[in-house]
């Protein structure tokens, strides 16, 4: 015997039918959940106010104190320019020594990002210690910045300063 003829204007259900209907509902799976269920805000904010207020005034006075030399790029010669990014230097090393001091009381995860944060700082600094090296042998080539993600470790460090209400805390601009 054979197979009776379909119907006309009936479709028979095929494989890639069942494979749609499956994608669709994953798809709607997702946003219920991003749009629902999906943790809120930025993962990188810390929930300790009272640190991210006294990192805050520790990084002012050290820009303060950093905006009170005179312009590195005004030196008259790439000597003078490594004395001024020196004495810079120090001051950015004594926040970062300030800020490591400063406990953090969020989670384990929030002490891991102000590690890490600060572990950006401590790469720019270096980054700003060997070109002054370079500057006091009398070259004057330009600042370089060592890449993390893709971009420029500042990127990162602005980045976590500026989600906590941190803005005194980005990269000096004073080379």
């Amino acid at each position: 015997m054979s197979a009776p003829p379909a119907r006309p204007g009936r479709r028979s259900f095929a494989w890639y039918h069942g494979l749609l209907a499956v994608a669709l509902g994953l798809i709607v799976v997702m946003w219920v959940y991003a749009l629902g269920f999906a943790p809120k805000g930025n993962p990188n904010r810390l929930h300790d106010t009272a640190w991210t207020t006294n990192a805050e005034s520790v990084c002012a006075a050290a820009q303060q104190q950093i905006a009170a030399l005179p312009p590195a790029k005004t030196a008259k010669s790439p000597q003078q320019r490594a004395d001024v990014v020196d004495q810079a230097d120090a001051i950015l090393s004594d926040m970062i020594a300030t800020l490591k001091a400063a406990a953090v009381t969020g989670t384990v995860k929030e002490q891991h990002y102000v590690e890490l944060w600060l572990a950006d700082y401590e790469t720019y600094l270096g980054d700003r210690r060997d070109w002054a090296a370079i500057l006091h042998q009398g070259e004057s080539k330009p600042f370089a910045i060592s890449k993390a993600d893709g971009g420029p470790v500042i990127d990162r460090m602005d980045g976590f300063s500026e989600t906590n209400n941190m803005l005194s805390c980005r990269a000096p601009l004073d080379v």
